[in-house]
C-alpha cells in the first residue's frame, strides 16, 4: 500500500532527490503532497485524507495533542533559518548584518516571497524592523505558495527570501546566506502518523534515520 503524505516544502528538496527515492528502491512508496504549512493546515481541517505528516513542529504537535496523529509517533527532524538568494551572475552581496540586508532589499528591483509560507510571514517582521517595509512592498514579488527563488530565474524578482532549505530546492541560483541572528527566525520540523501501523512506524523509521537526516542537512537543515 502507498502511503499518503503531507510535507512542507522546507523538506522538498531533500526528500525528492534523496530520501524518496532510496525509500522507492527498496520498493516503499510515500505518495508527497508538497505546500505551505498554512496550506496543509486547511487541507487536514477539509478532511483529506493522510497517513502521514512531515511539517512545522508545533503544528505536528499540536495535531497530535488533538488526536489527529498517534503522538507516540511524532519524531524532531532539523532546524532551518531564513536565507536570500539572488541570480548566479549576480555580484556576491554581504548579508550577515542588518544594515548589509537593508541595503540589499532596498536596492534590489523586486524582492520575492511567500504570501502562506512561515519565512514569508518573518519576512514582514524583519521589513518592519529595518523600517523599509512600505519602500519595498511597494515593489514587491509576491507568491501565494511555491518556491520564491524561481522569480528570479523567470525575471520577476533579483532578491528571493525563503527558508534556506527552500531556496536550495531551485537550481541556478545563488544561495548567498541566512539572515543574521538579530533578524533570523529559525523553524524547527518533526513527522509524525495518524495510526502506529507497520507500515508507517517503518516509513518513520527511514524518513528520519542517520541517511535521511544526512539529506536533510545537505539542504541546509540542521
Amino acid at each position: 500500500m502507498t502511503l499518503r503524505m503531507f510535507s512542507t516544502l522546507a523538506v522538498a528538496a531533500a526528500l525528492e532527490r534523496d530520501v524518496l527515492p532510496r525509500l522507492a528502491r527498496e520498493g516503499r512508496e510515500i505518495d508527497v503532497t508538497f505546500d505551505p504549512t498554512a496550506v496543509l493546515r486547511q487541507r487536514v481541517a477539509d478532511g483529506e485524507p493522510f497517513d502521514l505528516v512531515f511539517a512545522i513542529e508545533d503544528w505536528v504537535r499540536e495535531l497530535a495533542a488533538h488526536g489527529r496523529l498517534d503522538p507516540e509517533t511524532v519524531r524532531h527532524v532539523g532546524s532551518v533559518g531564513i536565507g536570500v538568494a539572488v541570480a548566479p551572475d549576480a555580484p556576491v552581496a554581504p548579508v550577515g548584518s542588518p544594515d548589509a540586508v537593508r541595503a540589499l532589499v532596498t536596492s534590489a528591483r523586486s524582492v520575492a516571497w511567500s504570501r502562506s509560507g512561515a519565512s514569508g510571514k518573518a519576512f514582514l517582521r524583519v521589513l518592519d524592523e529595518l523600517g523599509v517595509r512600505a519602500e519595498v512592498e511597494s515593489k514587491a514579488t509576491i507568491l501565494e505558495k511555491g518556491f520564491t527563488a524561481e522569480a528570479i530565474l523567470d525575471g520577476r524578482a533579483d532578491v528571493a527570501v525563503q527558508q534556506v532549505s527552500e531556496l536550495h530546492y531551485v537550481p541556478g541560483i545563488q544561495v548567498l546566506g541566512a539572515l543574521p541572528a538579530e533578524l533570523q527566525s529559525t523553524t524547527s520540523f518533526a513527522v509524525g502518523a495518524q495510526l502506529a501501523t507497520g507500515q508507517t512506524m517503518d516509513a518513520l523509521d527511514r524518513l528520519t534515520n542517520t541517511d535521511a537526516r544526512a539529506g536533510y542537512r545537505s539542504t541546509g537543515l540542521f
